[in-house]
């Protein structure tokens, strides 16, 4: 019986240990994400605009110094966070949100950097996808990966898939375009057929995925429209028209 009274002790001691352990990482981990003062979050922001993502990368990770692979993550993530805000790409409650649903994702950190370069149409691009994946998080689904690369055997290198999520045992790969309607033209299409062929074999390599082709906006010509439907069938591919916050409603519908 004594040993028993000894043992518990003992137990509860090293477990309190670990729960101190680990909330001072955790809390080691708050201090480094918010040490950049907001005049260098302005300069980074600025940084992102005229010299590109690369180079706001490098500066962060001048700022990580040591940090360990956790700590360096969640660092990178809440400043690029911070840049989008400056820069007025997202807002801060949108900063806040996807921080939240999507912190760790595999490739979210990486979405978030392009997000902060000098290309506007690449921030808009990768911001559908992010915001996309926000959407669908708050809807129940699980987020697997933003932008995971995939060699489909067809294109000369490793593509993107541009989302990968999940719900109970099925899998849906999305490639996202956020798109003008007039910009959906006979070019876009032979983009489209390719991204819709990368899709197609990342199906086929993985079981129980189901593709999406998800764009903004319906093409103005009708011609077009029908050209993007028959595309997306022959390669097993489902369209949804629709925004970040309505296409996981279509999803329900469709799947």
């Amino acid at each position: 019986m004594r040993v028993k009274f000894i043992t518990i002790p003992l137990v509860v001691s090293f477990f309190s240990i670990f729960l101190c352990g680990a909330f001072f990482e955790a809390q080691c981990f708050t201090t480094t994400v918010t040490k950049l003062s907001l005049s260098v979050i302005k300069k980074l922001a600025e940084l992102g605009k005229t010299n590109g993502s690369k180079t706001v990368e490098i500066e962060l990770a001048k700022h990580a110094g040591e940090l360990g692979a956790p700590a360096r993550v969640v660092f990178f993530e809440s400043t690029y966070a911070k840049i989008l805000v400056e820069q007025k790409r997202i807002t801060p409650e949108q900063s806040e949100e996807i921080l939240k649903n999507l912190s760790g994702v595999p490739g979210f950190k990486n979405a978030l950097s392009k997000m902060c370069g000098m290309s506007e149409a690449k921030a808009v691009g990768h911001g559908f996808e992010v915001m996309t994946a926000n959407a669908l998080k708050k809807k129940g689904y699980q987020v697997l990966a933003v932008g995971e690369r995939f060699d489909d055997g067809i294109k000369s290198a490793a593509t993107d898939i541009d989302l990968i999520v999940s719900k109970g045992q099925k899998i849906f790969a999305f490639e996202l375009k956020n798109y003008h309607p007039s910009s959906i033209d006979y070019n876009a299409l032979i983009n489209f057929r390719g991204d819709m062929q990368s899709l197609n074999a990342y199906a086929k390599a993985n079981t129980n995925v189901r593709s999406f082709f998800a764009i903004s906006s319906r093409p103005r010509d009708p011609t077009v429209e029908k050209l993007l439907e028959a595309t997306a069938k022959s390669q097993n591919v489902k369209v949804i028209y629709g925004d970040s916050e309505t296409i996981p409603t279509l999803l329900e519908v469709l799947k």
